[in-house]
């Protein structure tokens, strides 16, 4: 019975759709060469391999991936983990996560090899069955169950870290050290600590949310209720920003692009993300698939409706084009990559043109179809199906790019001074070829390219201290990463500035200004400052200088005394040279000094009266 319940639940709740932007079929290779992922929270960088760590891709539930994709329906492997699956899978640090429920209403966590679907470790989780997404954020993995609590599991053995008491059908979002998720049963919407599971704020806990998943842009988080609201909160307090009314619950996971937040329910909604003010409405279509967006285009399947999927106008809420018929019904979200759209609905698997929405391939497995969201990751596709309990990931075998060759350069050099590195490698299936430098003082080149197989690469950098560096290099063919490259040691330094030279008046009046000149001569013509200890108790920095200049400074001296002057220069690199000095004398004191203004103020009056005094003064 309990069986047949969640069954008539999941099928009306699972919310997993996607919107994506997309251009006309003339600039689609233009469109797809310069993405990017501005606005988007999570933004890996362009050339980097694409991973899929949590539901819709990154926080914003975008639904799209620059990843590349496959064009056909072949199966690159299947793997039979379950009785009964609903968990989509989540990819990331080449780890593919998922659950499968068993026939005792729990089931066990997997962690598999994206490539090859084998097994790296399985946990199981007792009478806790799990509808939604697994988030990889942080080495672990957060999974919220339909029943108890929310987990977090240890990414690398599957260990369990803490628990927390809450339940529900969504999925958690990690934003750096806090987590967040709505729960039914036990109300609310949740903030935690990440690491430790403990409450941060929870937001309306008198109200049961459905569980949709959040999105969260901008230092906000966005949610629907079964209470038909739809709210935007401060993800740092919990506090609401704004609220809008749709009068029907809201079972539809979120999105945001360009400050506009776009959801389902008795229609599809477009609001304004920081005012909530409504852009556009498409009453045409009640669902409960979560809407994705990118690129000014909008694709959402249509529930339990007419198992179509739909392409609108992100910006007017124009039809652009609608599927024929999936099947029965498309509650799953689609993913986006690569000019193609991937869904899944009861009728199984399905790959359309995302500027026309033709069919471009079908896969039905046998039963009742799929009902959870397809991931991109790697070049492949991958969706479970709940008809057979398999995960499948389709795509083609591909092996990673030869490990590059040692970067050939200098291995000595100096501070401040650009030098230049190559290599090169081949890949196996002749793709082309992106490279990541590692110049081993904390940055690298970032991921450059693309170049043929097989052809000479150069990268250039700079260091700015002193040191032994280990110079790394590793490449991928846009599906699989290499090794790195044995390393190159390269020794940079950086001789420190002479000691300067110290010129001006060494007996001096106490209260008289009085100018030195310092000159610090740096070996690898670096610019230098100087700092100087007037030995009075007062110091001071200069700015910076051309090596070999004279840099001239005032000092009056307030006591008399004898003073040591000391000074030692710094090179733009921060290496400091020894010191050199000058002592000074001050003989007199301010009292004497005007006592003795005072005599000669008199003497230059009456020039020719007191002789003796002006001789003992030598006035």
């Amino acid at each position: 019975m309990k069986k047949v319940i969640g069954f008539i639940i999941c099928t009306l709740l699972i919310t997993a759709t996607g919107f994506s932007v997309v251009g006309t079929d003339e600039n689609r290779e233009e469109f797809n060469k310069n993405y990017k992922t501005s606005n988007l929270e999570y933004s890996p960088p362009l050339t980097g391999l694409f991973e899929w760590p949590m539901f819709r891709y990154n926080l914003n539930n975008s639904g799209y991936s620059p990843s590349l994709a496959p064009d056909d329906d072949t199966v690159l492997w299947s793997k039979d983990i379950c009785y009964w699956l609903d968990s989509s899978p989540t990819i990331k640090d080449e780890r593919l996560y998922i659950m499968g429920i068993d026939q005792q209403y729990g089931g066990y966590i997997y962690c598999l090899n994206p490539f090859n679907g084998t097994e790296i470790w399985k946990t199981h989780q007792q009478s806790d069955e799990v509808w939604g997404s697994l988030t990889v954020a942080n080495g672990r993995v957060y999974v919220l169950g339909t029943y108890y609590y929310l987990y977090c599991y240890d990414a690398y053995t599957g260990d369990v870290l803490w628990k927390f008491q809450a339940d529900g059908h969504c999925n958690p979002m990690v934003v750096n050290d806090k987590v967040y998720f709505g729960s039914y049963w036990y109300k609310g919407f949740h903030c935690l600590n990440a690491t430790t599971g403990d409450e941060i704020w929870v937001h309306d806990p008198s109200t049961d949310y459905q569980g949709c998943t959040p999105a969260i842009a901008n230092g906000k988080v966005y949610i629907g209720n079964d209470d038909a609201f739809f709210y935007c909160l401060d993800a740092g307090t919990g506090d609401e920003i704004w609220n809008y009314t749709t009068g029907w619950m809201i079972w539809s996971s979120p999105s945001v692009y360009n400050n506009k937040v776009y959801f389902a329910a008795d229609q599809i909604y477009c609001l304004n993300a920081s005012t909530g003010e409504e852009i556009w409405i498409e009453p045409g279509i009640h669902t409960s698939s979560s809407p994705a967006v990118a690129y000014g285009n909008v694709y959402i399947g249509t529930g339990a409706g007419d198992g179509k999927v739909y392409c609108f106008d992100a910006d007017t809420g124009d039809e652009i084009w609608q599927s024929s018929s999936l099947g029965s019904s498309s509650y799953t979200g689609p993913a986006v990559a690569d000019g193609k759209v991937y869904t899944s609905s009861s009728g199984g698997f399905n790959c359309l043109d995302a500027y026309t929405g033709d069919i471009i391939c079908e896969f039905y497995p046998s039963g009742q179809g799929s009902h959870t969201s397809p991931a991109v990751a790697y070049g492949n596709v991958y969706v479970g199906s709940r008809a057979d309990g398999y995960i499948y990931a389709f795509g083609t075998p591909n092996e990673p790019p030869e490990i590059p060759s040692k970067p050939d350069g200098p291995d000595k050099g100096m501070v401040g001074l650009e030098y230049t590195f190559n290599t090169s490698t081949t890949d196996p299936e002749g793709d082309d070829v992106y490279y990541l430098f590692d110049w081993g003082d904390g940055n690298n080149s970032g991921w450059i390219g693309p170049y043929a197989s097989g052809a000479t690469v150069s990268a250039s950098h700079t260091w700015m201290k002193g040191g032994d560096y280990e110079i790394r290099v590793k490449a991928h063919d846009g599906r699989r990463e290499s090794n790195w490259s044995e390393a190159l040691i390269i020794t940079i330094e950086n001789d420190p500035p002479g000691a300067p030279t110290i010129t001006g008046e060494t007996n001096g009046k106490v209260g008289v200004e009085y100018e030195y000149t310092f000159n610090a001569v740096d070996p690898d013509d670096h610019d230098v400052k100087y700092f100087i200890d007037w030995g009075d108790d007062n110091t001071e920095w200069t700015g910076y200088n051309t090596s070999g200049t004279d840099v001239k400074v005032k000092h009056t001296w307030s006591e008399k005394g004898t003073y040591n002057i000391a000074s030692k220069a710094k090179d733009e690199f921060g290496v400091e040279g020894p010191e050199g000095t000058l002592e000074v004398t001050m003989p007199k004191n301010k009292a004497f000094n005007f006592f003795n203004n005072l005599l000669s103020w008199l003497f230059e009056r009456f020039p020719n009266v007191f002789p003796i005094l002006r001789h003992m003064f030598g006035l």
